[in-house]
């Protein structure tokens, strides 16, 4: 990645099917979830 960046990890409220797709589409990966407050959100990467 561009500025020495290795990696960008999102967390994305498991309800967003619309960003998650559209992070997908940009070759990012659900790669673990995790619950908070009654809400899944998924680690993508």
């Amino acid at each position: 990645l561009d500025n020495g960046f290795k990696s960008i990890k999102l967390d994305v409220l498991g309800t967003n099917a619309r960003a998650i797709k559209s992070y997908q589409k940009a070759g990012f990966n659900i790669t673990s979830k995790f619950e908070l407050n009654d809400e899944t959100f998924y680690w993508m990467k």
